[in-house]
């Protein structure tokens, strides 16, 4: 009961359920749940171990069999995951798919694009950043910075920051 409790009580404070820490995908942020969870696993392979013991080699054979291919899965994951970080944008892009309400990830992906000099798409990008957190100021900056890159600074600047008068 303790790992499921360790687990739960510092998930909770990392998961953007119960209070909004305005990090995505925080797979650094998981180290410490993870110790409950492995703890909660290795008190699980015990408790069938022991269950499987009466069976003899056969049973234990079959719970290795288990453990390794739930091992392969994660690793599967772990490699699919990976590809993911071929580049920033290539990170950013995937992750704003999986999580479109991320301000921060539309923030990120508005600058790469703007560096690709694909300002349509950055400007998309800033004003879904600001969409999703109206008070982000970083989502107005970047939407003066590709208007800026346009030569268009004046006049714009005002309409970046929500001022069209």
């Amino acid at each position: 009961m303790f790992c499921l409790m360790l687990f739960l009580a510092t998930y909770s404070i990392i998961s953007n359920t119960v209070v909004l820490i305005g990090t995505p995908f925080g797979e650094r942020l998981f180290y410490l749940p993870s110790v409950g969870l492995c703890m909660l696993l290795a008190c699980a392979i015990t408790a069938l171990h022991d269950r499987l013991q009466p069976a003899g080699a056969k049973g234990v054979q079959i719970m290795i069999a288990v453990f390794a291919m739930v091992c392969l899965l994660f690793a599967a994951r772990t490699i699919d995951r990976n590809r993911d970080w071929k580049s920033d944008f290539v990170l950013y892009a995937n992750d704003v798919r999986v999580t479109p309400t991320n301000a921060k990830i539309h923030l990120k992906l508005g600058y790469n694009y703007l560096e690709r000099k694909e300002h349509d798409v950055a400007l998309a990008h800033f004003d879904k950043a600001i969409a999703v957190y109206p008070t982000c100021s970083r989502g107005f900056i970047g939407k003066a910075d590709v208007y800026a890159k346009l030569n268009q600074p004046k006049g714009n600047y005002r309409h970046s920051f929500g001022r069209t008068k």
